[in-house]
């Protein structure tokens, strides 16, 4: 899927792949996915190995929705990506159900409204490195999630820099977190762990 420009509206996703579809690559694509309804994603991968997803651009304008969802997804590659989020709730990636051995690298995403820029529920074993992640809620936010590797991000927050719930094995090295400048309100953490 190559160098397409795809607008959707209402309840709708920009790229569907699923039901072991295996093997696909997702490149160079401008996704616009507008409307007023919810749980509306840019890219959706479900039991799915092997995919690449590069150098696409992915804006989302509805609420409650993720602009790349991996659900019971492996070894995804998701590189070189500019992700923009700008309704409540609506994460840059989401990766869920044992989504295991992804690798987010030198993506920015930008998740503006009261938003989290990656998200990992029970997730495993998943690489995210060299991101620019910049959100109005938690740059990072992992619930039940272990064995995930945190390299070298740039993280701007408006709450969180990392909140990790009920997480364990996931570990963190020369991560740069940083308190937004401009519009905030009082920080919580740079990084909380808890059950």
């Amino acid at each position: 899927i190559d160098s397409n420009n795809i607008t959707t509206s209402g309840i709708a996703y920009g790229v569907s792949i699923s039901l072991s579809a295996h093997n696909n690559t997702i490149i160079n694509n401008i996704i616009n996915i507008t409307g007023t309804g919810t749980v509306n994603r840019g890219i959706s991968i479900a039991t799915v190995n092997n995919t690449k997803v590069s150098s696409n651009v992915i804006n989302l304008f509805t609420a409650f929705s993720q602009a790349v969802y991996l659900s019971a997804a492996n070894e995804t590659n998701i590189t070189g990506n500019v992700i923009n989020t700008s309704r409540s709730s609506t994460p840059g990636v989401y990766l869920e159900k044992s989504a295991s051995y992804n690798t987010l690298y030198r993506n920015a995403i930008n998740a503006s409204v009261t938003a989290n820029a990656v998200e990992l529920i029970t997730a495993v074993y998943n690489n995210i490195s060299s991101n620019n992640l910049s959100a109005d809620d938690y740059a990072i936010y992992l619930s039940s999630s272990k064995h995930n590797n945190f390299d070298s991000n740039f993280m701007t927050y408006k709450d969180f820099g990392v909140y990790s719930s009920t997480g364990t094995n996931n570990s963190f090295t020369n991560d740069i977190i940083t308190y937004c400048t401009n519009s905030c309100a009082a920080s919580f953490s740079d990084i909380f762990l808890g059950t």
